[in-house]
C-alpha cells in the first residue's frame, strides 16, 4: 500500500475537518431553518386539510342542515304559540285549569296572584320576557307530586321554583297526607306580546 506522507495525512485530515465543518455550516443555516418551515407548513396543510374537509361536509350536508333549521323553526312556532300572551293572568289561570281537566289531577289551587312582568336573564338580548306568579294551593303527597312533575314537562318554557310545601292544618280534624303549598311559577312571555 502507498503511504502517504506526513505533509499529505496533515492536508487530508484539514480537507476532511473542512468538509465536515461545511456541511455543519451548510446543515445549520440552510437544511435545519428549511426542515423547520417544512415541518410547519406540512401541520398547516394538515389543519388546512380538515378544514377543508369540513366545510366541504357542511356544503354538502347544507340541505340536511336546512330541514333541521325548519323543523327547529316550526317546532318554537308551535311552542310560541301556546307562550304566554295578552291577559297573563287568564293565560295561567287558564294553563292551569285545562291542563287539571287534562290529567285529572287532584290538586286545589284557589289561589293565583296576579302576575309580575320579570327579566329571565337568561342571555343578554335574549328575545323572551317573563312573567312570575305566586300559587297557592293544596293536595295529597302524591297527587302533588305528579302535578309538579306533569306540568314542567309538558311546558318547557315554565319554571317552577321557591316550593314551600307545609302539611295542611286542618279545624275539622285529621287530613292525612295532605299538604298545602306555596309557589312561583316563571313562564316566558311572546317577544311580540310585550307591550311595555
Amino acid at each position: 500500500m502507498n503511504k502517504l506522507s506526513k505533509e499529505k495525512q496533515q492536508q487530508l485530515i484539514a480537507i476532511g475537518m473542512g468538509v465536515v465543518m461545511t456541511i455543519g455550516v451548510l446543515w445549520m443555516l440552510v437544511i435545519g431553518p428549511n426542515g423547520k418551515k417544512l415541518t410547519d407548513r406540512t401541520t398547516q396543510i394538515a389543519t388546512k386539510s380538515e378544514e377543508l374537509a369540513k366545510a366541504q361536509d357542511l356544503v354538502q350536508n347544507e340541505s340536511k342542515t336546512d330541514e333541521k333549521l325548519d323543523e327547529k323553526k316550526a317546532e318554537l312556532g308551535i311552542l310560541e304559540a301556546t307562550m304566554a300572551d295578552g291577559d297573563l293572568y287568564f293565560w295561567m289561570n287558564e294553563r292551569l285549569e285545562s291542563f287539571q281537566r287534562k290529567y285529572g289531577f287532584e290538586v286545589e289551587i284557589p289561589n293565583v296572584e296576579r302576575e309580575q312582568k320579570i327579566d329571565v336573564g337568561v342571555f343578554p338580548d335574549f328575545a323572551y320576557g317573563g312573567v312570575k306568579y305566586t300559587v297557592s294551593g293544596s293536595a295529597f303527597y302524591h297527587e302533588l307530586g305528579k302535578f309538579f312533575a306533569s306540568f314542567e314537562n309538558e311546558n318547557p318554557y315554565i319554571r317552577l321554583q321557591n316550593l314551600d310545601i307545609k302539611p295542611m292544618d286542618s279545624l275539622e280534624g285529621d287530613t292525612g297526607d295532605k299538604l298545602s303549598f306555596r309557589m312561583e311559577i316563571v313562564a316566558l312571555r311572546k317577544p311580540q306580546g310585550d307591550s311595555e
